[in-house]
């Protein structure tokens, strides 16, 4: 027979193990409605994925979804036309315009380091004299550069004689040949005779010349390579990998036109700076992840808008919005020869999305994309689903490295 002692004791055991017992269903019951929605979620953007390769929209497509410092990973279609290989999140995609954000990050650096100052004159770090470089007394300023404002033309050299003569499938190999040879040094000397189309910050469009020349002025101010500065105050900190080189060429996806034509890359140093840099799903994910943290002063700086109106705001090569319902939206796109990407932030929300293609001109589809999975995946967590937001043509028609 048990003492008292002994039966209080088995019974005192008996319940810290039930007690034990009901926490850890709890802990289990509280965690599967997060886990239910996470997997909605990922099943609701694979449904979108595989319509938009269905509808012949891309070829091959790798998305990243960055959200409370989760990444989900999806990949569609083929990077290739000739053999059948699905992408993972390491393809390796040319990013276009988007490569113009870097740069304005770079820029925001040189801010925060007391190097440069976003109102100083252009001219104050370009040899010799360039007095085409205002606009009836305004001249072009650092920040007219990073929010697309500065009223340079587009391209130098102009890419219209190659239109011409080369037509839809032959141009973008032609103008590919071009920038290839044609240096940072031929642009200093053709931007003497450029002219503005318009007052410095009245109006936003997009020019890869700006971007070229805001790459220049970076290297002159640190006195070093513009791949340098992209891997010490972006690659390294963040933990993504090289933007350039041979060695990630080897990764890089081939690049195909709506005629799913094969398609040149980009190349030389002439256009890196306004659209050469390639990453692959993984790399602009920690660069989303980035962006969401904004640990440093200088991200801070470059979500800023600079110009624009609330509704329609730019700043530091980001389109700025501000939504009702998830408050402030960062966006930017980019097309090269044979290449899509877009990007899009929501810090309010702690929420970003990254889509790339192998296919040129997709820039809207991949803009309409991901206003589809914010709000479908707003559904499967639970919410309602949001009004899209309308697509801002001149942002996506613009976002073009060609």
């Amino acid at each position: 027979m048990m003492s008292s002692k002994l039966i209080a004791r088995k019974y005192s055991l008996v319940a810290i193990m039930v007690v034990g017992m009901v926490v850890a269903c709890s802990t289990v019951a509280g965690s599967m409605p997060a886990f239910e929605a996470k997997v909605s979620q990922d099943q609701a953007l694979q449904r979108l994925g595989e319509a938009f390769i269905t509808a012949g929209k891309a070829d091959g497509l790798s998305i990243a979804v960055i959200e409370n410092g989760d990444i989900s990973f999806l990949n569609f279609g083929t990077v290739s036309r000739t053999t059948v290989q699905r992408p993972t999140e390491t393809t390796v995609y040319e990013i276009g315009s988007i490569t113009k954000v870097f740069t304005s990050l770079l820029l925001a650096h040189a801010v925060t380091d007391g190097r440069v100052n976003l109102q100083d004159d252009i001219r104050r770090y370009l040899h010799g004299e360039y007095p085409n470089l205002e606009f009836e007394g305004s001249p072009v300023r650092l920040v007219h550069l990073a929010e697309m404002t500065s009223g340079l033309p587009d391209n130098i050299p102009d890419l219209a004689p190659f239109i011409e003569e080369g037509g839809m499938d032959r141009t973008p190999f032609l103008i590919s040949d071009r920038w290839t040879t044609y240096s940072n040094a031929d642009l200093l000397i053709d931007l003497r005779t450029a002219e503005l189309l318009d007052r410095p910050g009245a109006a936003s469009r997009h020019s890869n010349v700006a971007a070229t020349l805001l790459g220049i002025i970076l290297e002159t101010v640190y006195d070093e390579p513009y791949e340098n500065l992209v891997s010490r105050y972006i690659e390294a900190p963040y933990g993504i990998g090289l933007g350039t080189g041979e060695d990630r060429a080897l990764d890089l996806a081939p690049g195909y036109n709506s005629s799913h034509l094969a398609m040149p890359a980009l190349g030389g140093r002439y256009i890196l700076s306004a659209g050469g840099l390639r990453y692959s799903s993984a790399d602009m994910a920690r660069f989303v992840l980035a962006q969401l943290g904004a640990a440093d002063d200088a991200v801070r700086l470059s979500q800023q808008a600079t110009g624009g109106e609330d509704h329609a705001a730019v700043g530091f090569n980001w389109r700025i919005s501000t939504s009702a319902d998830s408050g402030r939206v960062l966006r930017t796109s980019g097309g090269t020869f044979g290449a899509s990407s877009y990007v899009e932030i929501r810090p309010d929300l702690d929420y970003g999305i990254v889509l790339l293609t192998n296919r040129s001109g997709a820039e809207g589809a991949l803009h309409e994309l991901a206003e589809q999975a914010f709000q479908r995946t707003g559904v499967e967590r639970g919410g309602t689903e949001r009004p899209a937001m309308p697509v801002d043509d001149r942002a996506v028609g613009e976002e073009s490295s060609h």
